[in-house]
Order: structure tokens, then C-alpha cells, then sequence
């Protein structure tokens, strides 16, 4: 039986949190966020495109290589169509180099486990050292060596049950005892060094299988956490929907008759790119296969102004319901 023991109080980190990103934001990234936001009123409310500029948030994938098989994700399930690999530190500070000035939030995912990139807590302090707030999502099945210095500002932790049954059920190959020493080794090391960051979220993927478990993971989890998240399942095959669909509050992206609106705020607020570069639409298009260019080859703002971009725009204002990757999408 796996026991959690207690480190610490963490009542007061929310403010923490807020603070460290304040200290992050600067004259030119708040004018991208108020940028992406009028771009977004000006599709949602007029149905129209304008030219999108540097955007306030970012998200860099360091691998799309997994160490678990979780089935309902293209990375664990084998069903990735664009190439595996890493991320050279290269090639992340050419990216970095291009946003930094405009780029409030980088987040450090998008398929795959960043634990297994080797030059991770290098790319982390890069990051930090070009003054970005950083945020990274973690199965917490690797342990690495860690540190505060090369450790993100928030650290998404995927804790999907309280026994083992219930997690492995959905995370194939994943062990829940190591991921409790995860939370365990980085809320000793916050102790150790005195500091109050990461703030560690724990994020709780809601499914038929676990969703009894909620309460005893949050007290299998009491003193790790900051923040407790129910968030609902992305489910790629419909087959598998009466087994892994939980009717919650959280689960409204398979509510039938959910309507579109015009515009979507992550699409215009957000740059997402691939391992190799490649500029994808949004966090959704898990293949790339909405990619208007690379990013390691032309600057990203001409590439999200091309004519490919303002295309794929243009259908998300007015044709939403005929975009494959928004009907399965929480934010569409």
C-alpha cells in the first residue's frame, strides 16, 4: 500500500504563483496579450480575420517520444503520423530566440513525456533566463535529478487514481508509487532549497474507471499539491467511449448538441510547435496536419500570417463544424 506523509503547508502559494508571473511581463508582452484578445473579440463578435501578431503564449514540444501506452492519446497508442524524435537545444534557442520578447507563458508539451529529453533542465533554465514563465505536464514515471533552478514555475502532475487498478487502467505501464515519489522528491527538494515553486498542480484525467477514486487520491496526495484538477478525457476512438466516458461536469466536450461560436481564443493567443519545428494550428492538432510552416526555417509571425494560416483562420470563424480537431475540443 502506498502511503503519502506529509511535508508541508501550501496554503499561501496561489499568490506565489501570480507574483512570479507578474515579475515575467514586460511592455511588449502585455500589448501581444491585448492583441490576441481584440483579435479574438474581432472574430468571435464581427466573424472576421485580422493579421495576427507575436503571440503571448507558446508551447514547444521537447519529444513526442512516451513511456506510457495510454490508449486514447496518438503518442501512447501508436497512432502518431509525423516523425518522433527530440528537440535539439539548438534548435529550442532558435524558438526561444524568436518569442521570448513577446511570450508571457511557455508551455513544455505537447505529445510525449519531456522527462525523457535529456537536455530538459538545460531548456527549462534557458527559458527562465529569457525570462519566461514556464509550465511543464508530466506522467511523473521518471524520476530525474531535480532542482529548483531547472525545475518549471508549474508542474502539471497526472494523478489518475488512488490505487493501482484505477490508474493503470487508463495509463498502460504507468506505476502509481512512482509517481507519489515523484511529488514526494520535488515537494523535499522545494523544503531543502526553500523555495515555494514549482506550483504543482494535480491533475486528475476523470474516467468510468477511476472516477470513484477522486477523493482518496486527493488525500493520497494531501501536502504534494497545490492545486487539484478534474479535467475530462480526450477520447480519439468513439468505440471506446462507453468505456472510458464518465458523465461529470467536466466532460461537456462530448455533450451532442454543443454549439460552435465564431473564433477560438487558444488558436489566436497560442503558437504550438512540434519537436521538429513544425508550427501546428493548435494544441489539437496533435498530427500537425494544420501546420503552415517551420518555424527553424522562417520567423513564426510571417508563418501565422501566410496564406495557409489565414485560410485555416478563416474556417475557424465561419466553418468550425467542419474542423475535424474541434469537434473533440473542450475550448471549441
Amino acid at each position: 500500500m502506498v502511503v503519502a506523509v506529509k511535508v508541508q503547508s501550501f496554503n499561501d502559494y496561489p499568490m506565489t504563483l501570480l507574483l512570479t508571473l507578474s515579475r515575467t511581463l514586460t511592455y511588449k508582452k502585455c500589448v501581444a496579450l491585448l492583441g490576441a484578445y481584440r483579435r479574438f473579440l474581432w472574430a468571435r463578435f464581427l466573424g472576421k480575420d485580422s493579421p495576427a501578431g507575436p503571440q503571448p503564449f507558446v508551447s514547444i514540444e521537447p519529444t513526442n517520444h512516451c513511456n506510457l501506452h495510454c490508449p486514447e492519446c496518438v503518442s501512447g497508442s501508436g497512432e502518431l503520423t509525423r516523425p518522433v524524435g527530440y528537440m535539439s537545444l539548438d534548435n529550442f534557442k532558435k524558438i526561444i530566440d524568436q518569442i521570448y520578447k513577446h511570450t508571457i507563458v511557455l508551455n513544455l508539451y505537447l505529445q510525449g513525456e519531456p522527462y525523457l529529453h535529456p537536455r530538459l533542465p538545460e531548456m527549462i533554465a534557458y527559458a527562465k533566463e529569457k525570462r519566461l514563465f514556464v509550465s511543464l505536464s508530466t506522467n511523473a514515471n521518471i524520476l530525474p535529478k531535480l532542482s529548483v533552478d531547472t525545475l518549471p514555475h508549474h508542474l502539471i502532475i497526472s494523478a489518475d487514481g488512488a490505487t493501482q487498478e484505477a490508474y493503470a487502467a487508463y495509463r498502460k505501464g504507468g506505476q502509481l508509487h512512482k509517481v507519489l515519489t515523484f511529488v514526494q522528491s520535488v515537494a523535499e527538494r522545494k523544503k531543502k532549497e526553500k523555495s515555494k515553486l514549482p506550483f504543482v498542480e494535480l491533475q486528475f484525467l476523470v474516467n468510468k474507471q477511476n472516477k470513484h477514486e477522486e477523493k482518496a487520491t486527493r488525500q493520497l496526495f494531501e501536502g504534494y499539491y497545490n492545486r487539484f484538477v478534474k479535467k475530462s478525457m480526450q477520447i480519439i476512438h468513439q468505440e471506446n467511449l462507453s468505456q472510458y466516458y464518465a458523465q461529470s461536469a467536466c466532460c461537456g466536450r462530448y455533450i451532442n448538441d454543443k454549439k460552435h461560436k465564431p473564433g477560438c481564443y487558444k488558436m489566436l493567443s497560442t503558437a504550438v510547435f512540434t519537436q521538429d519545428g513544425q508550427m501546428a494550428l493548435c494544441c489539437m492538432d496533435k498530427n500537425a496536419e494544420f501546420s503552415f510552416g517551420n518555424a527553424l526555417d522562417e520567423d513564426y509571425v510571417k508563418l501565422i500570417n501566410n496564406q495557409e494560416a489565414q485560410a485555416l483562420r478563416k474556417m475557424i470563424i465561419n466553418q468550425k463544424d467542419q474542423v475535424s480537431i474541434c469537434q473533440n475540443c473542450p475550448f471549441a
